[in-house]
């Protein structure tokens, strides 16, 4: 960390669970913060009283980049005043004072902030993968708050199955405010924690949900995997006209998204260890297209199967070393137009996505070979001399290029390109 650099809190350092749970919000109007309460907040970015679909996407994208980013709460009070002034947004609680935008600004972002981060922490802690290794989970009261409840407090250390009835209803946060989280912790742990007197035998009785604020009584992301005709055919779906249809269309687009993750997912885990290359293709509904098996280093694709690529979503394996994207697998998602690319190895997954509104062929990656080739020849170098001067091992080399090589690219020309390890899936 640079000298005299501030260090950002928690909730300003996204990880990929937290803004894909974000991102797969929809935007719904309502009158009260208690309109759309506890689960399907997973599905809604509400700010209470704004009923312009128009002001609802803005306010999204504003909290969506103080995430990306990780810019903080002032930037989002500075978008946020800039954003209600020009779609004229009056009526709202804090309105009229300093002390009121400061509050409001300060509710919504923090809300957000934490549910979201409870949320892609929720999706980590149930990979099957870390659930192998560390199956039981830990209450943390957070250290420090100024004036913290003592219910929260009682609960810190309750060491629990994940799969107890009490995480149902109290996993952080637990109201308004709320620093609460979670961590995964092994058997020895567990076994501990009962021997101090914080296992099951001394968690609430289910069903109490005393200590919890009214519309926090639920697992952030949990009902993220659940489907979304309920949320649509219940009391969201009567919005006026427009807004109802625009929320239909919306959440049959996520719930296609939802099929195609899951499909990727499967699909992906079968593949992994393979010896060979193994390739597939889904349409954005997941509906699978085309699968082919190669050898271990390459999988051919005539010019009647390429012709079907367009707007595809492809996924295929990396035996062998884990490596990230060849430029042979980046040409071909650009050159034909390919709406994502996946890769798995026995280590991560990595993903390509072309930008929203635009089109990738031939001429756009023409623009792009020779940043990639600059790029690859810097980043070449210094992994050379790094691996000469016996920093880092050969392994280490195949494994950190063509990532590093992709991971700064993106940063010039957006790809979409992001790696995710395989036990946070």
């Amino acid at each position: 960390m640079a000298a005299g650099r501030k260090r950002m809190s928690t909730y300003h350092q996204p990880f990929a669970e937290q803004l894909e749970f974000f991102r797969r919000k929809l935007n719904l109007s309502t009158q009260r913060w208690d309109d759309i309460l506890e689960a399907e907040h997973d599905k809604s970015f509400i700010v209470a009283g704004a009923q312009a679909a128009d002001l609802l996407a803005d306010l999204n994208a504003a909290i969506l980049k103080t995430r990306e980013s990780g810019v903080g709460l002032n930037v989002f009070r500075k978008d946020f005043k800039e954003i209600v002034a020009r779609h004229g947004w009056t009526g709202w609680t804090g309105e009229g004072s300093q002390a009121g935008v400061a509050w409001r600004t300060k509710v919504i972002y923090q809300t957000n902030m934490a549910t979201s981060y409870a949320a892609g922490q929720y999706q980590q802690l149930t990979s099957p993968g870390l659930l192998k290794i560390l199956p039981y989970w830990q209450y943390k009261h957070a250290d420090g708050i100024l004036h913290p409840r003592p219910l929260h407090q009682s609960w810190n250390g309750l060491t629990l199955s994940h799969d107890h009835e009490f995480w149902k209803a109290h996993f952080p946060p637990n109201g308004w405010g709320c620093h609460c989280r979670i961590t995964a912790v092994s058997k020895r742990d567990y076994l501990r924690a009962i021997a101090e007197g914080r296992g099951p035998a001394n968690a609430p009785a289910a069903g109490d949900t005393e200590g919890i604020d009214r519309g926090f009584a639920y697992t952030p992301g949990a009902s993220v995997a659940d489907e979304l005709k309920a949320l649509v055919t219940g009391k969201v779906a009567t919005l006026p006209g427009p807004i109802g249809r625009a929320l239909a269309g919306d959440a049959e687009r996520l719930a296609e998204r939802r099929t195609l993750d899951d499909t990727l997912d499967q699909a992906a885990e079968r593949i992994a260890g393979a010896q060979v290359e193994h390739l597939f293709v889904f349409n954005a509904a997941g509906q699978q297209r085309l699968h082919k098996t190669g050898n271990a280093s390459a999988v051919e694709l005539s010019p009647d199967e390429l012709e079907q690529l367009p707007g595809q979503v492809l996924l295929h394996n990396h035996p062998g070393v884990p490596q990230s994207f060849s430029v042979e697998d980046v040409h071909l998602a650009i050159w034909h137009d390919l709406a994502e690319m996946h890769v798995v190895d026995r280590l991560y997954r990595y993903r390509l996505a072309r930008p929203p509104g635009e089109l990738w062929g031939p001429e756009v990656w023409a623009k792009m070979q020779p940043l990639w080739s600059s790029i690859q020849e810097e980043v070449t170098q210094r992994l050379n001399h790094a691996r000469e001067s016996g920093m880092i091992q050969q392994d280490q080399y195949d494994v950190l290029r063509e990532h590093m090589i992709w991971t700064e690219f993106n940063a010039a020309h957006n790809i979409g390109y992001s790696r995710t390890p395989r036990t946070t899936r």
